[in-house]
């Protein structure tokens, strides 16, 4: 026997041993629900009496799990800094078309209904080919059939079991499906695993046991912090690369971290059936959707809704068969007869109760008083009926699920009201969805954290939208190559979510509905809105032809409303030009600039007669000024003369000039 099968029944038996308890009030909740609710005991008391099964707990069980399969939860990654919007939007993209590709919403609420019946449902995540004739893998989403066929480590304590070192996945097989599955393996039989005198059989005459036996290894990592602020591995580097780049300043520091390794081997109770699988992520991909955990000092405690509801549903179906059996002896009630009257008439008498008898003869008693009489029966008890209507009472009360959640009229009669009851309900079974919403952020961690592993090839990919539109992008395509380091387009291998979110409500086809709905109860009391916004209406109609009316009543609207919102249409829902109209435009335009140019004509020619006559003044003023200065020259020899004495006339030498 191999180790690894060893560890494998460790690890089997370690588990059912912790789980046992739990195992065993989730089985009788899984037959309770499928309408197996005598026990033995009751069965052997009312042998041979009416024994009715009124079955309610699967209504309360849909109850939480259908508004699953009619809203499926959406998982969204959130951005970090080292993600930009492209590649988050490839992720969301391609997380929705993994959710609708694998039914996700049916496994989802497979696994609801396993919570809510017995405590606990599980889901997987796997990858493989997209289909016989592909070499591309993708990831699908699975259901685990049998909630009970999983055996987690004991050690783990997160709700969705994150933190698990280890679990076994087991069924077990027919002989002959064995055989045809795996013909080179033997099933050899082995010892039972014995827990506190239960059984947990690997093999017997009929069947054969195998499991998946997977295993979370911690691993050492080591990374390095890059001068332009980026993380990189350096596991897989040799030290001397790690020493030659951070001489040369490229790496700014190192340091150790925790990785994981999971892996998985296949085998029955005595060999290895297959080769291990390394699975494409640091978690095990199997998650649970946990009920309630009460922790106690023997262990924990995990029940679902329908743990609660089992005591007053067998009461409730015991005094109904009491009721049923009351009723069912009414027609029965014994006569009062002599034996003179019904000698003759026995064989008519002893089947009066047994067929529909058109009459009964008798014959004449005087000591009789009178004809057979019928004795009256017993009156059904008040008591049952009202025993029964009180543990209905109490199925709602365990539940928290009452008649508004359940679609019966109850005493509330306004919409708000009902709305309000169903409210009450929902806030009662509000942990079952949160729990989900818990295990799915688990989910979208692990999906994202294979999707760069499985989707590691250039590929084209088809990404559903938020609007359930499709569409088309390709990854890992090669650009161009920088020493060791190649740069790719939309490199998913660059993909480092950090956060998840789920949102839990209505799909988009919903959010349509409603929004139509309340756009007409806008509408209704506000008529101008519907003047306005009648083909955002229409264009949320789900019929066909919708999306062509739509466009019909958006060219209605007045051009101002739709230059609001799009002036690129309101200039397109424009008339088109009347030819005529646009000669005579033409022509009073050519008219204009005709006389446009008459009228800069002699616009130019005054203002030349204007500069003439201006350069004419400046002339006679130039003129004026030099006879203005030539005067003035005049005047002043003038008065130079004047002023002067008049000049001596001419004398002999020594002469006297007296008079």
């Amino acid at each position: 026997m191999d180790d690894v099968v060893k560890d494998a029944r460790e690890a089997l038996a370690t588990a059912y041993e912790y789980d046992r308890k739990n195992i065993e009030q989730a089985v009788e909740d899984l037959r309770f629900t499928a309408g197996f609710q005598w026990s033995d005991a009751a069965k052997a008391e009312r042998k041979g009496r009416p024994m009715i099964t009124i079955n309610r707990s699967g209504q309360f069980l849909r109850q939480v799990s259908n508004p699953i399969r009619q809203n499926m939860p959406v998982i969204k990654a959130e951005p970090d800094g080292d993600d930009d919007d492209e590649i988050t939007e490839i992720a969301n993209g391609l997380m929705r078309r993994i959710q609708y590709n694998s039914s996700a919403a049916h496994v989802y609420a497979a696994s609801v209904e396993h919570m809510v019946a017995c405590g606990i449902g599980w889901m997987r995540v796997e990858h493989d080919y997209a289909d016989e004739e592909a070499f591309e893998q993708e990831i699908r989403i699975k259901r685990v059939f049998d909630p009970l066929s999983v055996y987690a480590d004991p050690a783990s304590r997160e709700p969705a079991r994150n933190d698990m070192g280890w679990c076994v996945v087991s069924q077990m097989l027919p002989i002959k499906a064995f055989k045809k599955r795996y013909p080179k393996a033997a099933p050899i039989s082995v010892d039972s695993e014995r827990n506190d005198g239960h059984y947990l059989t690997w093999s017997n005459g009929d069947y054969v046991r195998i499991a998946e036996f997977w295993r979370r290894k911690e691993m050492e990592r080591e990374i390095a912090l890059l001068a332009n602020g980026e993380t990189y591995e350096l596991t897989d580097r040799g030290r001397k690369d790690v020493q030659e780049l951070i001489q040369s300043g490229y790496i700014l520091t190192t340091r150790k971290v925790k990785g994981y390794t999971v892996d998985m081997v296949k085998v029955t109770g005595q060999e290895t059936l297959e080769d291990p699988y390394n699975c494409p992520s640091k978690w095990i991909p199997i998650i649970p959707v946990v009920g309630a955990e009460i922790p106690l000092d023997d262990g924990v405690y995990r029940h679902g809704l329908i743990r609660f509801q089992r005591e007053p549903q067998q009461l409730h179906n015991y005094f109904m068969s009491v009721a049923a059996e009351t009723l069912a002896q009414q027609p029965k009630a014994p006569y009062l007869v002599t034996t003179k009257q019904i000698e003759r008439y026995k064989s008519v008498w002893d089947n009066a109760n047994r067929n529909q008898t058109p009459y009964l003869p008798y014959d004449a008693d005087a000591s009789a008083g009178g004809p057979p009489q019928r004795i009256a029966p017993p009156p059904l008890p008040a008591g049952l009926i009202q025993m029964a209507q009180m543990l209905a009472d109490d199925m709602k009360a365990t539940t928290g699920i009452y008649d508004a959640s359940l679609g019966a009229r109850s005493n509330e009669t306004s919409g708000v009201a009902i709305t309000a009851r169903e409210e009450q309900g929902n806030t009662a079974t509000f942990h079952f969805v949160d729990n989900l919403e818990h295990s799915l952020e688990h989910m979208g961690r692990v999906i994202l954290d294979m999707i760069p592993k499985v989707y590691d090839s250039e590929r084209t990919l088809k990404l559903v939208m938020e609007d359930d539109t499709e569409k088309t992008v390709t990854v890992n395509r090669s650009m161009f190559q920088a020493g060791d380091t190649e740069f790719k387009h939309n490199d998913l291998s660059k993909m480092k979510f950090k956060s998840v979110r789920v949102t839990l409500g209505p799909n988009y086809a919903s959010r349509r509905t409603e929004a139509v709905q309340q756009m007409v109860q806008l509408v209704q009391a506000f008529p101008q809105v519907g003047a306005v916004g009648a083909d955002l209406i229409v264009k949320n109609m789900d019929f066909d032809g919708s999306e062509q009316l739509a466009e019909r009543l958006r060219a209605t609207l007045p051009p101002q409303v739709v230059q609001a919102t799009d002036p690129e249409a309101a200039q397109a829902m424009q008339p088109p030009p009347d030819p005529m109209a646009e000669a005579q435009a033409q022509g009073a335009m050519r008219m204009m600039e005709a006389q446009g140019s008459e009228a800069e004509a002699k616009a130019q020619e005054a203002q030349a007669r204007a500069a003439s006559a201006t350069q004419g003044v400046e002339v006679d003023a130039l003129q004026a000024a030099e006879t203005l200065e030539g005067t003035r020259l005049d005047n002043e020899l003038k008065r130079k003369k004047l002023s002067e004495p008049p000049p001596q006339a001419n004398r002999p030498a020594g002469s006297d000039a007296r008079p």
